[in-house]
């Protein structure tokens, strides 16, 4: 149970981190960067048993992962971080 907390603290601190660098609007490789973080977050809510909170992170995450995809900001290996965030999203919404 240790180890859940210590990834979960981990997770926040990173996305933490990433919100005070994507608060420069002008850099894309912050708000992408915010985007797989949170999107990471979401995966470990799911996977730790709270769908809710997990599916809401995911969605949140691929909203602006969309968002910056409309801007032509996404590179390749950001959008397969979008295809595997929108796996874990169906996955984490199976009952």
């Amino acid at each position: 149970m240790t180890h859940l907390r210590e990834a979960r603290a981990a997770f926040e601190r990173a996305l933490e981190l990433r919100r005070e660098l994507a608060e420069d609007q002008s850099s894309l490789r912050a708000q992408v960067a915010l985007a797989e973080s949170q999107g990471d977050l979401g995966a470990w809510f799911c996977s730790s048993g709270d769908r809710v909170r997990g599916v809401a992170q995911l969605k949140e995450a691929l909203a602006a992962a969309d968002a910056l995809g409309a801007r032509d900001a996404l590179n390749i290996e950001d959008r397969e971080s979008v295809r595997e965030m929108r796996a874990q999203l169906e996955q984490c919404s199976r009952p």
